[in-house]
């Protein structure tokens, strides 16, 4: 992939997750009927808090620094643990609130993206950080790869609930 089909895949498959929202209510968005009790809502809290994450790994990593993966106080070992924090730290907040900070998340990391190079997006080896991989499977993991693994989960929990179109 080249940095054009990356900007591209992070728009189309967001663009499929709010399409498929569209004909929720308020209400329905912030149901907690979806796996392990999350609503809508707190979905796209979570895709935005990892998109969050990802942006500023960059962004230490173009400034020489090394990011702290896949958060300060968390290893890999610990996702399950993270998530849960994450759903904490959002589910107070309204849905107007998520979808704003959803927004200006993706805006920022979009446009930064832009103004990075192709060479540092692609080279396996610009970033210590990430182990001779390119910025690729990062950016993949927590943009657009995990946009679809989430519209796949709502599409199914509407596909089973046929009275949440109105």
């Amino acid at each position: 992939m080249n940095k054009a089909q990356i900007l591209e895949a992070m728009t189309t498959e967001r663009e499929h997750f709010y399409d498929l929202l569209k004909p929720l209510s308020e209400e329905q968005i912030c149901q907690p009927a979806l796996v392990g009790g999350w609503s809508v809502k707190d979905v796209l809290a979570h895709l935005t808090a990892w998109e969050h994450r990802c942006a500023f790994w960059i962004i230490d990593g173009l400034c020489n620094k090394t990011p702290h993966l896949p958060e300060e106080g968390y290893t890999w070992e610990e996702i399950d643990r993270l998530n849960h924090d994450t759903y904490l730290d959002y589910e107070e907040r309204s849905w107007e609130s998520i979808l704003n900070e959803a927004q200006a998340v993706h805006r920022h990391f979009y446009e930064r993206l832009e103004n990075i190079s192709e060479e540092d997006i692609l080279s396996p080896d610009r970033f210590p950080w990430t182990e001779g991989k390119s910025l690729v499977p990062f950016i993949a993991a927590n943009t657009y790869d995990h946009f679809r693994e989430h519209t796949a989960q709502v599409w199914e929990w509407m596909s089973q609930n046929t009275n949440l179109i109105q």
